[in-house]
């Protein structure tokens, strides 16, 4: 499938809120039409591109000469791989079956046949351009990468082309430490790739011309392949960093609240240092292993997903899940340690937690992927439950500010107008930067989707494209005949996020849990810790409330009836890691907008422990 380039003829589609007569550097614009997003297997209701193996994606990593973007999704078993025209910015998937590679061909010959690709979690490039590495749930894939198409091929030696935990009955090459899913890196020199496996990081070198890895051993958190060396703070392992010196390595750790940091020699050999604090960095000191004061005490890396680096390695922002926040932290190129930066730029949270030490932000919820432009002037983050946070960074401070108006944020339905809005951006999890500056891309995980948007590199005109600035012609080629897109009008204004109590019967005291209110009404906290929802609903609805627990994080009802979003903080959140289980009673009292008699519901509900496969 062959989509048009841009024209000079191609109107651009109008985000609400988009960028005015004078845009500023690392503003962003939706291509428009299906130029701008692309959709598994039908695209045209969104007025976008369709694709093929695009179910659930996880993972996007751009090249570096700029020419594709490869893809890793879950659900799809499979790593898509799509062209990307330098002048526009635009990416087109490539035709079947060479638009993908899935695991043993499941996609009943649609896609390239590959090995060690089931639940595919994470993908990286490397920086020659030879080769892309996969990272799923049942190890790691080796792919060849033909340096001038862009397409991708199985290793001819069967073993050569994944690597799993136990070999897989000899069809793969036996790894401790890469199964269970994590993440993948490919080192800055091309001598080493690194994978993050179920509370595990394995290590490889890699042959410099054909691509082939040689596995050399790993390190384990708690819980981690027996085998392993033990390491401080890896508990629940979810991405592995690399700055652009290559000295260092860094695993953000979900459940340890942590950072681990690894130092890196000349051959790729890591180790971490052990002496006091050195080595890991995390929320209360403690290394995961219930060690107190085995790491640097700091703060917003609590849920810890992903970290990115400045492009000079000395500035790096990190994820925290829990906190709705981005953490803010320098960097020691010659210890690789991390140090976070002063008050009142320690991060960027939402309103309704900010801390004394942070700045506010907005389109943060549950935050996913992070990227820094090679320009180090703009920091993007993909968060679950909204969109696309845009900031502004100082070059000189490395501090964070938060576009200003709509400029600032990206969701599917502009959130009440405070942001901008965009098609086929469901449930973000991740964002990549094209090399040169000029496109932004993010992976929408439940609109199964790929959606592109143009970025400023100079103030002045605004040039959505993602070409060329400055030159008043995006592309040169047919403009196409399909309509531009329509924004859809602004939703309403969504009630506020709120700290509620949820009562316990595991151990003493009360269970703190984070509140998420989403549709007709907010939610308050009462004196005696129960829920207050009012506004906006009948009085009947709550005697039809449902609640579902799901996977121990959220409490679901059906569309158009409020959502509540709880999570175990503290006590609670360790006694839960601990047994597995914690069982507890949810009072919300439900008010009529207008009239009527308050109604209470008490809802028996437990949490469960289920780490992310």
């Amino acid at each position: 499938m062959v989509r048009p380039r841009l024209g000079l003829a191609l109107v651009l589609a109008a985000l609400a809120g988009a960028p005015a007569a004078q845009a500023a550097v690392g503003d962003l614009t939706q291509l428009t039409g299906t130029l701008g997003c692309t959709v598994q297997t039908d695209g045209s209701g969104l007025g976008c591109a369709s694709g093929t193996s695009l179910i659930q994606p996880e993972a996007i990593a751009v090249s570096a000469d700029g020419k594709n973007a490869y893809v890793a999704t879950a659900l799809s078993d499979a790593v898509t791989i799509f062209d990307r025209d330098p002048s526009t910015g635009t990416i087109t998937q490539k035709a079947n079956p060479d638009g993908c590679v899935s695991d043993d061909d499941t996609s009943g010959g649609t896609c390239i046949a590959g090995k060690a690709l089931f639940f595919a979690i994470d993908v990286a490039v490397s920086p020659d351009g030879k080769s892309v590495y996969v990272n799923s749930s049942e190890g790691l894939a080796v792919l060849n990468r033909d340096a001038d198409t862009g397409g991708l091929t199985v290793p001819a030696v069967a073993t050569a082309g994944c690597f799993t935990d136990d070999g897989s009955n000899g069809d793969c090459t036996a790894a401790l430490g890469v199964s269970g899913g994590g993440a993948v890196a490919v080192s800055p020199d091309n001598k080493n790739v690194y994978v993050v496996g179920a509370d595990s990081l394995a290590s490889f070198t890699r042959d410099l011309d054909t691509g082939a890895l040689t596995y050399t051993g790993c390190f384990k958190g708690l819980g981690g392949p027996i085998g392993c060396p033990a390491a401080k703070a890896m508990y629940d392992p979810r991405s592995v960093t690399i700055p652009s010196d290559g000295k260092g390595v860094y695993v953000t750790a979900a459940s340890g609240d942590s950072i681990a940091i690894f130092n890196r020699d000349a051959g790729g050999v890591l180790t971490q240092p052990q002496a006091g604090t050195a080595g890991c960095v995390s929320e209360d000191g403690t290394d995961g292993n219930g060690i107190v004061g085995a790491c640097k005490d700091v703060n917003y890396v609590s849920s810890s997903f992903s970290m990115a680096f400045t492009s000079d390695g000395r500035d790096a922002y990190v994820s925290d899940r829990a906190q709705y926040a981005i953490g803010e932290f320098s960097r020691d190129p010659d210890t690789n340690e991390l140090t976070q930066k002063p008050a009142p730029n320690a991060c960027l949270t939402a309103a309704s937690i900010q801390p004394p030490d942070c700045g506010v932000a907005k389109a943060i919820t549950y935050p996913t992927g992070v990227a820094v432009s090679a320009d180090g002037k703009s920091v993007y983050m993909s968060a679950q439950e909204h969109g696309l946070a845009l900031f502004d960074r100082d070059t000189s401070t490395g501090y964070l500010t938060q576009k200003a108006g709509t400029a600032g944020c990206i969701t599917k339905d502009g959130t009440g107008g405070t942001c901008a809005q965009a098609r086929a951006i469901n449930k973000p999890w991740d964002v990549a930067i094209n090399p040169d500056d000029k496109a932004v891309y993010v992976v929408g995980q439940t609109s199964n989707s790929v959606s592109v948007f143009g970025r400023e590199t100079v103030d002045g005109p605004p040039n959505p494209g993602g070409g060329d600035p400055g030159t008043g012609t995006p592309g040169t080629g047919d403009p196409g005949t399909g309509p531009p897109s329509t924004p859809r009008p602004p939703a309403p204004a969504r009630p506020h996020v709120t700290t509620v109590t949820l009562h316990y019967n595991s151990i003493n005291g009360s269970l703190s849990v984070e509140a998420t209110a989403t549709g007709p009404g907010t939610v308050t906290m009462n004196a005696d810790g129960s829920i207050t929802v009012s506004g906006g609903h009948r009085a009947q609805a709550a005697k039809k409330v449902k609640l579902k627990i799901a996977s121990a994080k959220k409490v679901v009802k059906k569309a158009g009836k409020v959502t509540l979003t709880l999570k175990p903080k503290g006590k609670a959140k360790s006694y839960l890691r601990k047994h597995g289980k914690l069982k507890g009673t949810l009072h919300i009292t439900f008010k009529p907008k207008a009239g009527g008699k308050a109604s209470v519901k008490t809802k028996k509900v437990t949490f469960k422990y289920k780490r992310r496969p």
